[in-house]
């Protein structure tokens, strides 16, 4: 970017800066790359860079508004930003602005938006306003019409000012450089999403991937200050820098063309970090927010921002000397600093510290309550009263509202309040004097309470001096309460007094008496008010959807409520109640206070996974499935507890329902006379059904006629319509949000190679398609043309179109899916497609492919994972390759992890036969103790099992690991990961020979909501008789000592609950085994060590280490004369370590270093 309409003097200033603008050293953040490579070896190092660094996400809304008032600031006027494509802040046209007041953000004639440098509508997929499309990198500051001109026109050369060109869009003498490195970034961060050849034209003589004119723009328009000050503030957002900005020489070593700037290739550069920012301070600190502010810092070149820390983490970065911190919690302690960065990246030290607590929360203010009375004369003053007698102020004598009486100098609040001071004189009687507030209808609100400030000095009792009150539930006394007990009763100052309301009373009134005489006594009674929360629109509430029989272990079950369309409808006061009909009892309750519908009127409760739930959910198959009932109430749920018997006292609606089950007439009396029960698989199909009223939101409350059966619509409106019929690419499939409908056309890469999802692609992308009708065996096959129309969902974060309603088969596809070319680094930029990965290299050679396992494979350009799919026989067995040319497969994705799936065995072709290493010898299985280990991975459990997604899940892992166990045919088997145990004795007792016992210790035991993967051990009960079991180590663990944390001395992270993967301990079994008429005893240890990650790797290997080494301690203690057999999951080998640390020995070297006691008779596997 340069700017030729600068006048002179700030013309010099910018030579000045950009004579300094190149670097002394190559910042730190290329140190674990070579800067000297070139081509696609740099590519690929750039890439892997700026994704594992681009750390935080910004939201579109605030968040990259946010960052742009900070990245885009003007260098020489902090209060404005520079807009993209602007050239001229004189001509009173505002178009063509070159810079606005950062604060003139928005969407009208005049204000600066969002530009999409590279519009999303070219992205491959659409870059929406998440990822991608929410990276500040390539979101600049822009005039709105401006803006609106460009539209998502690809960029074409030009000269002179931004605007249309023949070919395109021409961003300007000043902006194109920026524009260049620009689309740089964005294809090395997101590859083909963001290919260079959609959002620029021209030619692309100097190398295939990029288009000529960014290399020329690059190199016609240098790097400006604008540039570099808004990437080192990006960098602090987002984690992640351009390094075309940094360097804009690394595009000409990448992809040739015009000799480029070389900023790493100087000796002109600063090193000067900015001088400490002083004087920090905080002012105003209120419940959620504080002011701080420091005096500014001084640097050689100028400092360009602020980086302010709340303890050790950064929140934001800031031009300013001030800054008003929010979102903080009330009551709560903080700690914060701030350092000062230069246009060099160059940080200062940080500042002193500064530390605030919040304030604490103040009870809800007057105008939030039903009625209240301050006496100020104000609008809140709202409940009304009658005094008697009169009010009067006759000299010292007071029945009268005051603004003091006596010592009392102030009202509770505000300036007023109702006073008293010898009311047995000249303002009343020996009767003394009575304040009596009207009846208040509270029928539409819950959780109601009255309370009143009272302060009282000196009040004789025992000469007849008393304040007593009366409250009134549905016009019925409650007593008459005094408050004046002892002598002499003083408060002490204001106090407030505050009582419950029950839910059912319907209206409140209130009298004060007071009886008094005598000068030196007196008191004062303000903020007398209701408060509770408001029920509104009551009677639009219904149920509108419910969904209580889905695959599996029912983990997609919801209720779906309606406001009729309101929208944001508050649900205070109402309470869910679930009915069980097998004794027409309630078996749970969920109040539903401080939740509320969506825009469009939805409320969704539900198990975790269901689409659109909201913050309240309940566990999975927590909704019976008939014939049963669901009911709506007012009121809460300590008015239902289990076991309740059905009432249609403050019924606001209900759902009775079953699956091919009688009537309940019991149940029925929910429902309005003559109205139906329902039955979900009405339509034949329970498992993928749901009951909804049709029209949406029809029939009105406890009627059930318009419920209807089909495809679920959690927290959107019930259509029994498809709603797209009109073929769409599959890469706009991918970007609908789950539950529309979508319609794609397309050849299968796969159909039923994995009894899973089939994979369909067309000449935009792939999608996985989760439905027997398209992945049942022998229904497709690969190369064949399809037409699909189903529900566009999600599984683990795979994106797949699940529930297919239209299978159309065009025969065999004219169009050859042939696999795409790319590298690890590039997998999730292709999910669902078919890819080819050029010379990958396996983690261990010669050893064999297990079914549903994951190997970590290598390239040039980073890692990633393949998955040996179960049910592709010709893979599972083979033997890792010691070289090999390509691999070809399908990306699919679990989580966050991206993945190659090869079909068959031509996919993999360098892999061969495994070859049995000669260690094995044949052995008389009747003469010695075969032992094994096995991790069984998320045994039972339908979301992450290597069968998830089946709806016979269960079915499908019971009888396969029953199948192994049999072949098998061990002694002892140590087990890790067994999550549903009914299912886990379902399947032992299927084998006569074996018995099982499992471990109670499991990770984060004391989390009711996530599955617990248990230790255990299945063991031939012909040869092992159990004597004892134990869990080692509970004595020493927070969890299970009572939060005991003093034996974990110098434990490597500082929260000590993660000891042994935060629960999950070993556990031992003390076993008479008896091999060819031999008996002995030995103690059987199973362990499920801690895991690996790429993240935090270190870390993970020195708490697995530590763990190892205080279980060997204690075996050596308590064990040292016993038979010990070491079984489990390691999470690492025995002769080195697979973790990715520097250091090579395994976390197991204390065992393998003590050879005199332990004999690792495993080791060869790790050969």
């Amino acid at each position: 970017m340069k700017n030729t309409a600068l006048l002179f003097k700030i013309a010099l200033i910018f030579v000045i800066l950009q004579e300094n603008n190149v670097f002394a050293q190559i910042p730190d953040y290329y140190n674990s790359i070579n800067v000297n490579q070139k081509g696609e070896e740099l590519k690929n190092d750039l890439s892997v860079l700026i994704s594992s660094t681009h750390t935080t996400f910004l939201s579109y809304t605030p968040g990259v508004w946010n960052a742009l008032k900070q990245a885009d600031l003007d260098p020489l006027d902090k209060n404005k930003v520079l807009l993209i494509y602007g050239y001229n802040d004189n001509d009173n046209t505002s178009i063509n602005d070159r810079s606005r007041s950062k604060e003139d953000n928005g969407g009208n004639t005049g204000d600066w938006n969002r530009e999409h440098t590279f519009p999303k509508s070219l992205g491959k997929p659409n870059l929406g306003t998440k990822g991608a499309g929410a990276d500040a990198h390539h979101l600049r500051a822009s005039d709105v019409k401006m803006n609106s001109n460009r539209q998502s026109t690809p960029f074409a050369d030009g000269a002179g000012n931004a605007g249309n060109v023949s070919n395109g869009w021409y961003p300007g003498d000043e902006w194109k450089g920026d524009i260049a490195r620009m689309m740089m970034y964005m294809y090395l961060r997101y590859g083909n999403q963001c290919s260079p050849e959609d959002v620029g034209t021209g030619k692309k003589t100097y190398h295939n991937e990029m288009m000529d004119i960014f290399l020329e723009w690059n190199a016609e328009d240098p790097v400006s200050m604008h540039e570099i000050n808004r990437n080192i503030i990006i960098s602090n957002i987002q984690g992640n820098r351009n390094p075309f900005i940094d360097n804009p020489a690394f595009a000409t070593s990448i992809w040739g063309g015009p000799q480029a700037e070389n900023r790493f290739n100087s000796n002109n550069g600063d090193n000067e970090a900015p001088s400490t920012p002083t004087s920090l301070s905080v002012q105003n600190i209120t419940q959620t927010t504080a002011d701080l502010s420091w005096t500014a810092s001084s640097d050689n070149t100028g400092v360009i921002a602020y980086q302010i820390f709340n303890n050790s983490k950064q929140i934001t970065t800031t031009s300013k000397t001030n800054f008003t911190v929010t979102n903080l919690t009330p009551n709560t302690r903080y700690t914060f600093f701030v350092r000062a960065i230069d246009a060099f990246g160059n940080a200062s030290s940080n500042s002193i510290e500064v530390n605030l607590t919040t304030l604490e929360e103040v009870n809800p203010p007057a105008e939030s309550a039903i009625v209240f009375q301050g006496f100020e004369k104000a609008l809140n003053d709202t409940w009304k009263y009658v005094n008697s007698p009169v009010k009067c102020t006759n000299g010292s004598d007071i029945w009268d509202i005051v603004k003091n009486v006596g010592s009392i100098n102030s009202a509770n609040s505000d300036n007023h309040f109702f006073g008293v001071r010898d009311l047995d004189g000249n303002c009343g009687s020996a009767d003394g004097g009575t304040i009596i507030f009207e009846n208040v209808d509270i029928s539409n609100y819950t959780d109601v309470s009255l309370s009143f400030a009272i302060n009282v000095v000196g009040y004789d009792v025992s000469n007849g001096d008393s304040i007593i009150y009366e409250i009134f539930h549905d016009n019925k006394s409650q007593g008459i309460v005094p408050v004046t007990l002892g002598n002499t009763y003083n408060t002490n100052g204001w106090i407030t007094i505050k009582k419950t309301i029950p839910n059912a009373v319907k209206s409140v009134n209130f009298a004060i008496s007071v009886k008094q005489n005598g000068g030196s006594d007196y008191a004062g009674f303000d903020d007398i008010q209701l408060q509770g929360n408001e029920i509104k629109s009551t009677s639009n509430i219904i149920i509108n959807e419910v969904d209580a029989d889905t695959p599996g272990t029912d983990t997609q079950e919801f209720v779906e409520l309606y406001d009729g369309g309101t929208g944001n409808t508050s649900l205070n006061g109402f309470v869910l109640v679930f009915y069980n009909g097998s004794n027409n009892q309630s078996y749970a309750a969920y109040d539903l206070d401080g939740q509320k519908t969506n825009n469009e009127g939805y409320f969704v409760i539900g198990n975790a996974g269901v689409p659109n739930v909201s913050s309240l959910t309940f566990n999975n198959n927590g909704l019976q499935n008939g014939a049963d009932a669901v009911a709506l109430y007012l009121g809460d749920a300590t008015d239902y507890p289990n076991n309740s018997t059905i009432s249609t006292e403050n019924l606001i609606d209900a759902f009775v329902y079953d699956t091919n089950d009688a009537d309940d007439v019991e149940l029925k009396k929910l429902l309005n006379k003559d109205q139906p029960q329902v039955n979900e698989n009405g339509a034949g199909n329970k498992n993928i059904h749901s009951s909804q009223r049709f029209e949406n939101g029809s029939g009105g409350a406890r009627n059930t006629e318009s419920y209807v059966q089909a495809i679920p619509t959690p927290g959107k409106k019930n259509e029994l319509e498809p709603q797209a019929t009109k073929t769409i690419p599959i890469v706009e499939a991918r970007t609908k949000s789950d539950g529309e409908t979508v319609t794609v056309a397309g050849t299968l890469t796969v159909s039923d190679q994995f009894s899973g999802s089939a994979y369909l692609q067309d000449n935009t992308g792939g999608i996985a398609i989760f439905d027997k009708q398209v992945y049942g065996d022998g229904m497709f096959m690969i190369g064949d043309s399809i037409r699909v129309t189903g529900i566009r969902s999600s599984f683990n974060n795979q994106i797949q179109i699940s529930s297919v309603t239209e299978v159309i088969k065009n025969g065999k596809s004219s169009i050859s899916i042939k696999p795409k070319t790319i590298t690890l680094s590039q997998l999730s930029s292709h999910p669902g497609e078919l890819v080819r990965i050029k010379n990958p290299k396996f983690p261990d050679p010669g050893n064999i492919f297990f079914g549903n396992s994951n190997y970590t494979l290598t390239d040039k350009s980073g890692r990633a994972d393949i998955r040996i799919d179960l049910d592709v026989k010709s893979i599972v067995g083979l033997g890792q390759p010691q070289s090999c040319n390509e691999i070809v497969g399908v990306i699919s994705r679990f989580r966050d992890t991206y993945q190659i799936l090869p079909r068959n065995r031509k996919d993999i072709a360098c892999a061969n036969n495994y070859e049995v290493p000669d260690i094995f010898i044949e052995v008389d299985k009747s003469k010695a103790l075969d032992i094994a280990t096995w991790n069984i991975e998320w045994f039972g459990d339908e979301s992450n099992s290597p069968s998830a997604g089946s709806p016979n899940s269960d079915a499908i892992q019971k009888d396969s690991v029953k199948k192994v166990i049999q072949a098998l045919n061990a002694d002892i088997i140590a087990v890790q990961e067994i999550v549903d145990i009914p299912l886990f004795t379902e399947m032992i007792n299927e084998l006569p020979d074996y018995k099982f016992i499992l471990s109670t210790a499991t990770s984060y035991p004391n989390d009711s909501k996530e599955p617990k993967q248990h230790l255990g051990f299945i063991y031939n009960k012909n040869t092992v008789s159990v004597k004892d079991s134990k869990v080692l180590l509970e004595s020493i663990h927070p969890y299970y000592n009572g939060g005991d944390e003093s034996t974990l001395v110098n434990y490597p992270s500082n929260d000590k609950t993660r000891f042994y993967a935060s629960g999950r301990l070993p556990f031992m079994i003390t076993a008479n085994i008896t091999i060819d008429g031999n008996t002995k005893e030995f103690n059987l240890v199973n362990i499920h060590a801690r895991a690996n990650s790429r993240k935090d790797a270190q870390n993970r290997y020195d708490m697995r280490r530590y763990d190892i080494q205080i279980l060997k301690d204690s075996l050596d203690t308590s064990y040292a004369d016993k038979n010990i057999v070491l079984l489990g999951d390691y999470n690492d080998d025995v002769d080195e370590t697979v973790a990715d640390v520097t250091s090579t020995k395994s976390t197991y070297n204390s065992f393998i270093e003590d050879s005199e006691n332990y004999n690792i008779v495993s080791s060869s596997l790790s050969d």
